[in-house]
């Protein structure tokens, strides 16, 4: 796989695992499934976790300990960390092979909360969260990797559009220039990761979720772009502009982070030349 291909799955994983982490009482177990079918049918992913735990011997019920007959169910990792990728990616295939429903199973663990899509939520994170972290660090690594073995003499400069600044790609990476620094584009990227998972306790519908989703991944696709599109970014930019401005007239639940999301929109309104 070349450097693209690589963003291109790092993205759609992202994309699959915020879906997973976000779901929803109902809709978790489609979910946990779709993202199970996601990384085995990739085998770039299927090859970062069997490299790891192939060779190994671990029972996923010492880390989830889920045969107690009375009280909680728990989680304790091992301190090897294959072991606890491997006990992960064995209770997620354990899971997916059952008819059940994740509320019942959810339920079991200790839970901060007394509702059901937090419950949820809480469950996801937290015995599934240190692999979709390993599978992105993994995807990061290899993008770097890639990123960092290019020619100097390739470059060129690609005008997007007459007054948005250009685009300097050095082989198949691009930066934007103009008004907006590195640390600038680095800050959305990193504002969108730590938005994307507040989606879902947002007083939106499931569609207008993940409409607002697609929004902020195609920012993040477009950013790591070497042709990013302009119409692509200014569409996107519009739909999380429009949630933020319901946010703040309350017409929608954003109660958490907006100073965020008011950032994130100040920050993309400067990428696409609206200032």
């Amino acid at each position: 796989m070349n450097l693209m291909e690589y963003k291109t799955l790092s993205l759609d994983f992202r994309r699959n695992s915020s879906y997973l982490l976000t779901a929803d009482a109902d809709n978790a177990f489609i979910k946990l499934k779709r993202f199970k079918l996601f990384i085995d049918s990739s085998p770039i992913i299927t090859k970062i976790i069997q490299t790891r735990i192939s060779d190994l011997e671990f029972d996923f019920k010492d880390c989830f300990l889920i045969d107690s007959v009375q009280g909680h169910h728990q989680i304790i990792p091992p301190v090897d960390e294959d072991l606890h990728l491997k006990a992960q990616y064995d209770y997620l295939s354990y899971l997916c092979s059952q008819d059940i429903d994740i509320r019942g199973v959810a339920f079991q663990f200790v839970s901060k909360s007394r509702q059901w899509n937090d419950i949820v939520r809480e469950f996801l994170d937290k015995a599934f969260k240190p692999l979709i972290d390993f599978i992105v660090d993994s995807l990061g690594k290899e993008i770097m990797i890639l990123g960092g073995d290019r020619s100097m003499g390739n470059n060129i400069t690609q005008h997007i559009a007459n007054n948005y600044g250009n685009v300097n790609a050095a082989g198949r990476d691009a930066t934007i220039n103009s008004n907006l620094k590195a640390d600038d584009i680095g800050e959305i990227k990193a504002l969108i990761e730590k938005l994307l998972p507040t989606i879902a306790d947002t007083q939106l519908t499931d569609e207008e979720k993940e409409f607002l989703t697609d929004d902020m991944e195609t920012i993040t696709e477009q950013l790591e772009s070497s042709k990013p599109k302009m119409a692509r970014l200014k569409k996107a930019y519009e739909g999380i502009k429009k949630f933020v401005g319901y946010a703040t007239t309350g017409v929608t639940s954003a109660t958490i982070l907006l100073s965020d999301w008011n950032t994130l929109v100040e920050k993309v309104d400067e990428l696409i030349g609206k200032s």
